[in-house]
Order: structure tokens, then sequence, then C-alpha cells
């Protein structure tokens, strides 16, 4: 009873759709189980979207050390390279799911764009901790003196 109690809070978190797979499968224990899996799967995803992700870009010899969520890089910090690389080249994401993907549509996108003082990686773990102690309030990106 009480993994169902947790089923459906989690259920009435994610709308009507998973809400209805649940009823229809609220049968028997094995289908609780499954629904259960499923529940926690979109928990997880939710999560990892929400995770912090760090990118090195480098551009004349000076590196600056952006971290972000997912959506953030996307959309604000790098959204005009990723249309910009886009518009030339539609093979290039503009909604890159992961720190590996974002970074090779970076990439893509400065190559194409004609910009080849331009790089980017995934910082490194002295970067990140660099960029977490000199951040301030509100800022996305650190200028990496290392």
């Amino acid at each position: 009873m009480v993994i169902w109690g947790k089923i459906r809070q989690r259920i009435k978190i994610f709308g009507k759709n998973l809400k209805f797979l649940a009823k229809s499968f609220a049968v028997c224990e094995k289908h609780r189980t499954f629904v259960s899996e499923i529940v926690n799967q979109t928990v997880n995803l939710k999560v990892m979207a929400k995770k912090k992700l760090y990118v090195a870009a480098h551009h004349n010899g000076r590196t600056t050390i952006w971290g972000a969520t997912q959506e953030k890089m996307n959309h604000g910090i790098f959204g005009y390279t990723l249309e910009c690389g886009n518009s030339w080249n539609n093979k290039i994401p503009t909604e890159p799911k992961g720190i590996k993907r974002l970074v090779k549509a970076l990439n893509d996108s400065a190559e194409e764009c004609r910009r080849y003082n331009d790089w980017y990686e995934e910082a490194s773990q002295e970067q990140i901790a660099y960029f977490e102690s000199n951040v301030t309030e509100g800022s996305h990106s650190v200028t990496w003196k290392g």
C-alpha cells in the first residue's frame, strides 16, 4: 500500500497520461510494479534534465567555463550558436541531449559559421572546481586562468 501511494504521488506530478496508465494496470501487483518502473524512469529523466553541465569555450587563446542546466545551455547560453550552425547545416541539432552531443554540435556550428578560432570541450574536473569557487550569484561563466 505504501508503494502504491508513492506511485500515485509521482503520477500526479507527470500528468493525465500516466494516471490513465496506472488505472489501467492497477489490477495486480505485477502490473503495479510495471507502472512503478515507468514512473521511476520518468523521475530519473526529469532529474537528469536538471543536472548542471560544464563546457569550456575557447576563443583566441582565452578560455571561458560555462556551467548551467541542459535547457539553459541549449536555449540561453549557446542558443544563437546552435541556431546559426543549424541554419547552415540542418544536421546540427538545436537541442542536443547530453554534454558530448552539445560539445559536438557547438564545434560543428563554429565550423559551419566560419568561426575557426572557436572550439569547445567538456570542462575538466579542475576547471569545474575553479568555476564553482569563482562564480558569482546569477552568473553562468568564469574566465579560466589556469
